[in-house]
């Protein structure tokens, strides 16, 4: 394997661990549970987490996870409320983000009408319009996932390394235990 393709991997390792994090804290801040961590990809996914008792906070847990993926790519030195060098904002990335993984945007935005994955292929590659996705469904979301962003990165390198945080872990971090 060259030394291009290892990165690569690291980079969308990388990506995966903090997106799965994300699903993660977001589960234990709604008092759900979670199992089955992992960044082992499959034939139709990069990594995965099984999500218990979440009820009514789907949206947010869902949401969770590509937020922590776009808020790891973002430079550090930036507020998430400023744009970054790209002249891109903080939601335009959370958005690629949540279009680059259609389960989850099936799961944020069910009732989108770019099904099926044909339509979604041709408006990803520009042949057709995007359709908007729903920003969060409510904009303290933000603030709450920024405060919990230490817990997050500390879940993704427990991920990273092959240890699997527990709900009792990401609790006592969080002040919820």
């Amino acid at each position: 394997m060259n030394a291009e393709r290892s990165r690569s991997d690291d980079y969308e390792r990388n990506l995966t661990a903090h997106h799965e994090a994300g699903h993660a804290v977001a589960v234990v801040l709604r008092g759900g549970t979670f199992s089955g961590v992992t960044l082992e990809p499959t034939l139709t996914r990069d990594g995965g987490i099984l999500i218990h008792d979440v009820g009514e906070h789907h949206h947010f847990v869902t949401y969770a996870g590509p937020w922590a993926e776009a808020r790891v790519q973002w430079p550090a030195a930036l507020s998430i409320d400023s744009v970054n060098a790209k002249g891109r904002s903080f939601i335009q990335e959370v958005e690629d983000a949540l279009w680059s993984n259609e389960s989850d945007l099936r799961d944020y935005a069910p009732d989108l009408d770019f099904f099926p994955s044909d339509h979604l292929i041709a408006a990803l590659s520009g042949e057709e319009p995007q359709p908007v996705i729903p920003g969060p469904h409510d904009q303290a979301w933000f603030g709450e996932l920024e405060r919990c962003w230490p817990v997050m990165q500390f879940v993704a390198s427990e991920l990273l390394s092959g240890a699997l945080p527990t709900r009792e872990i990401v609790a006592r971090m969080l002040g919820t235990a």
